[in-house]
């Protein structure tokens, strides 16, 4: 049976959801929790502000774009498939199994000390994703699975091809929305897989054709790379902050420093008269 396929509706593009999230203004009661902001709700309350907070995502997203939580039916247009897919999250690339001998040689090796010291977790991830990349090669060249594994020839000849390593990292962004770290970590395990291949001893004219998957691996780090630093640099602009609410307005942060005004002027007293009585945190707090 076939697992039912998970739904999240996209609030604000629902008619009359606000142009911007509300934000959460959460009050702790006399007895310490954290109460959630939804009137109706039952829950007796949080031990922590992220918890509840996680709570109103999870259970009322609606109320981040309305003060009531309005009808909608749920073949309508407002759905989105997969809350991994709606974060940009490719979580469902095809896998190729682990129980073979192949695998179970390469993640000794990954953790041994020449070949990478990596834990058995470690080694069990990038033997995963590495495969992975074996699963799209064989689906591209309709062949068995099992019969690649067990031909070291055909290993070889996935690693040599700088085409499909071209094509699988593409489809990692264009087909599963994976992002550019994810790919990054999907490159470095191919990577490993490549220098698993020369630890056993190709021919010369494999290693020939590994040396060029090589340089379009190298390739494919930098330019990933630099795609991540050009998403940085638009995600963390002050306007992009702005207009998701993450950046206090002056008004804002005049607003909570008198809050914490009477802790830093105890601290800078205490800072002047007995310099070795001060906590690191509050010298922290104070700088």
């Amino acid at each position: 049976m076939s697992a039912r396929k998970k739904h999240v509706i996209d609030w604000k593009t629902v008619n009359g959801a606000f142009s911007k999230p509300r934000r959460l203004h959460l009050v702790q009661g006399s007895d310490g929790l954290n109460r959630c902001p939804i009137l109706s709700c039952d829950h007796p309350g949080f031990a922590s502000r992220r918890g509840c907070r996680k709570h109103v995502k999870t259970i009322h997203a609606w109320y981040y774009y309305f003060d009531e939580k309005p009808n909608v039916a749920v073949d309508t247009s407002v759905i989105s498939a997969a809350a991994n897919v709606a974060n940009g999250k490719g979580s469902n690339v095809p896998s190729c199994s682990t129980d073979n001998d192949f695998a179970r040689s390469f993640s000794q090796w990954l953790q041994s000390s020449c070949g990478g010291g990596k834990s058995r977790k470690q080694s069990d991830i990038s033997v995963s994703r590495a495969l992975k990349f074996v699963k799209f090669c064989c689906d591209q060249s309709a062949e068995a699975e099992d019969d690649v594994l067990s031909s070291t020839n055909s290993i070889d000849y996935i690693l040599g091809c700088p085409q499909l390593l071209t094509n699988f990292v593409d489809s990692l962004d264009t087909k599963w929305g994976t992002g550019q770290s994810g790919r990054i970590a999907y490159v470095t395990s191919i990577s490993d897989l490549l220098d698993f291949g020369k630890f056993n001893s190709p021919p010369s004219s494999v290693l020939q054709n590994f040396a060029v998957t090589e340089v379009y691996v190298k390739r494919a780090r930098k330019c990933l790379a630099k795609d991540m630093r050009s998403n940085w640099t638009t995600d963390l602009d002050i306007e992009t902050l702005e207009s998701h609410r993450s950046w206090a307005s002056l008004s804002e942060v005049q607003s909570v420093i008198p809050f914490h005004k009477e802790r830093y002027q105890s601290v800078l007293e205490m800072c002047m008269e007995n310099p070795d009585s001060v906590k690191p945190c509050d010298v922290t707090f104070a700088t």
